[in-house]
């Protein structure tokens, strides 16, 4: 799902922020974690599913999820947030499983030990 990148102008006045994911990846992860001083790296997926009754529901959990996601939408003309909607229900469309849906979003649990 790439509505967001695929429709939004990105030339807006909010915070720089780095990459979403960045943590998410044991090469960013643990050489940061080092840094801190940290030991013991590790990184578990932990499986996680979106349910929704309507691809709306999905779509909701999507601008509510961060606060820069909902920025990003915020900011674009009611033409572009209208694109990227469609964009997004029609995405959701393919993970219909009977009368609902489920959007499978793992997350990356990363865990270290810090020596007392």
């Amino acid at each position: 799902m790439n509505a967001i990148e695929k429709h939004a102008d990105m030339d807006i006045n909010i915070p720089s922020a780095p990459p979403f994911f960045r943590y998410a990846d044991r090469d960013q992860a643990f050489p940061a974690l080092k840094q801190a001083g940290f030991l013991d790296f590790q990184l578990n997926t932990i499986p996680i599913v979106w349910h929704g009754q309507q691809p709306s529901d999905i779509v909701d959990v999507i601008y509510k999820a961060t606060v820069r996601t909902r920025l990003i939408v915020d900011a674009q003309t009611e033409r572009v947030r209208e694109k990227i909607h469609s964009h997004l229900i029609s995405d959701i469309e393919k993970f219909r499983i009977g009368d609902h849906y489920e959007i499978a979003l793992p997350a990356a649990l990363v865990t270290a030990t810090k020596p007392i």
